[in-house]
């Protein structure tokens, strides 16, 4: 419960000051995108970017967290099959060396 009124409390925040920053730069920018210019209003070229650079991000963990849940997985893999073997050698009866 408090968890999600905590994001609650954030998402309002973060609207609330991106709404300021949108009023504090009303002006215009112009971006060519090599096939086209477009004018878009500043704050949202900064806002488009912001979130370009955060899905990057979560992009760039997920592959990660991907790459470690794999590892984790043939790891424990390894580790079942080194106990049944460790489990068969215990029960073999032991032999004299002699």
């Amino acid at each position: 419960m408090a968890r999600s009124l905590v994001f609650i409390l954030l998402v309002v925040i973060v609207l609330l000051l991106s709404a300021l920053f949108a009023s504090q730069n009303p002006g215009l920018i112009e971006l060519d995108l090599i096939f086209a210019k477009v004018e878009v209003l500043k704050s949202l070229a900064f806002t488009m970017t912001l979130a370009v650079g955060w899905l990057l991000g979560i992009l760039s963990a997920g592959l990660y967290i991907v790459r470690s849940m794999r590892e984790r997985r043939k790891l424990t893999k390894a580790i079942k099959l080194a106990e049944v073997e460790l489990k068969n050698l215990r029960s073999l009866p032991m032999q004299d060396a002699g």
